[in-house]
């Protein structure tokens, strides 16, 4: 799963958890190095942060290097236990996003 998937899927999950702005939250300002995302896009980011640090507490050592190598394209050189931690990682990252939905 690319990394450009995995923060779609995210950002999804995001739109589809919030009701339109019954969430939103007035941001005074936004730091010096996001000057040229909107506030929403800033928002955005700050929780996508939040959710994916909170999935990747539910990963074991292995499924995390699997995850991270997935992510940046180098799963090929790591060793098979890591690949094999591939599958697993992916069924929890579903089963979190289904949790999220059914909670929301």
């Amino acid at each position: 799963m690319a990394h450009s998937q995995l923060n779609g899927i995210v950002r999804l999950n995001l739109a589809l958890k919030r009701a339109i702005d019954q969430n939103a939250v007035l941001m005074p300002t936004v730091p010096e190095n996001k000057v040229r995302e909107t506030p929403r896009a800033y928002e955005d980011s700050l929780l996508m942060g939040i959710e994916l640090h909170e999935f990747l507490d539910t990963l074991s050592a292995v499924e995390a290097l699997s995850f991270w190598a997935e992510i940046n394209g180098t799963l090929a050189q790591q060793p098979l236990k890591v690949q094999r931690a591939r599958e697993r990682t992916r069924r929890k990252l579903e089963n979190y996003i289904a949790d999220y939905h059914r909670f929301s």
